[in-house]
Order: C-alpha cells, then sequence, then structure tokens
C-alpha cells in the first residue's frame, strides 16, 4: 500500500511539475522535405499498386491505391506546412485540395472501375479535379519553407542574410559620425 501511495504522488508530481523545455523553431528544409516526401511517397504507392501485377483490377489493391493517392495528394503536402506553421493558409489550402482531391478521386474510380457509359464523366472529372489539387499541392510543397522561415522570425530565430547590416553601420550610415537624435 505504501509503495502505491508514493507512486501515485510521484505521478502526480511529475504530471503538475510545468514544462521546462523550449520550443524549437521549424527548419524551413524540413518543412519542404517533409512536404515533398509525404506527397510523393503515397503517389509512388498508388502507381506501384495500380501498375504492377493484377493493378486497378484486383479490388484491394484498387482501394489501398486509391487511399494513398488520396493521402499524397490531399494531405501530403500540408504536412510542411502543419510543421512549418502556415496556419490559415495551411488550413485554406488543406480545405481546397480537400474538395478538389474529391472529385479527382471520383473521377479516377468512375475512370477505372465504373460502367462503361460513365469512364468518359470519369476521364473529365478526373482532370477537372486533378489540376487544381495540383497547382494547389505545389502552393503548399513550396510555401512550407516560407511558412517555416517566418515562424522562425517570430519565434526570434529570424536568419541573417548577406544584406543584413549591423545596426552600428546602419546608423553610421544614416547619420554619419556623429550619433542621430532619434
Amino acid at each position: 500500500m505504501r509503495k502505491l501511495l508514493l507512486a501515485v504522488a510521484l505521478a502526480f508530481a511529475v504530471t503538475t511539475l510545468p514544462a521546462k523545455r523550449a520550443e524549437a523553431a521549424p527548419e524551413p528544409v524540413v518543412a519542404s522535405l517533409l512536404s515533398v516526401a509525404s506527397t510523393l511517397v503515397p503517389l509512388a504507392i498508388t502507381a506501384g499498386l495500380f501498375f504492377t501485377g493484377r493493378g486497378v483490377d484486383e479490388g484491394i489493391r484498387f482501394d489501398v491505391g486509391l487511399t494513398t493517392l488520396g493521402l499524397g495528394a490531399i494531405v501530403g503536402p500540408s504536412v510542411g506546412q502543419i510543421y512549418g506553421k502556415g496556419g490559415g493558409d495551411a488550413f485554406i489550402t488543406f480545405l481546397l485540395r480537400g474538395v478538389t482531391g474529391g472529385v479527382m478521386l471520383t473521377g479516377v474510380g468512375l475512370r477505372v472501375r465504373g460502367r462503361e457509359d460513365l469512364q468518359g464523366l470519369g476521364t473529365a472529372l478526373s482532370l477537372l479535379g486533378g489540376i487544381p489539387t495540383f497547382f494547389l499541392a505545389l502552393w503548399d510543397i513550396i510555401g512550407a519553407a516560407t511558412s517555416a522561415k517566418q515562424a522562425r522570425y517570430d519565434a526570434g530565430h529570424g536568419y541573417r542574410t548577406a544584406l543584413d547590416l549591423p545596426d552600428d553601420l546602419i546608423s553610421v550610415a544614416v547619420c554619419g559620425p556623429i550619433p542621430c537624435g532619434v
């Protein structure tokens, strides 16, 4: 009984301690790589399932392939944005990709496994949803690094570029050797 009370007291003490770890700022390269990898890996799995073996004729391969296509096209590009703290931009493009990706997935399903009279509609829906999904995904993949840079800057981890000059040098350039009366 004594050990149980000690364990409960220790667990209570540990869970009520304030957090003392510092939150690391996101790395722009990692954000870009997360978006690219989270998009390309599911799309490669889809291609492997659709174009090898029995392909789309086998039910489970088709179902898993369509699911990974949706993950890669809709969710994948947002992973880097979420890591890079993209905020509202990441959320809006995710929702838009959800709509356009849903149209695309419906079209792929109709084109590949639909009745013969619906396959033309499937092609049209695949293109109608696939083109904006592609451009929204590209927007998020490119924007992941920018979101991470902005989050780093907001957290006080800003990057100094080659054009950044020390404040003393800027003061001398603006005011001359005598300090400004600002």
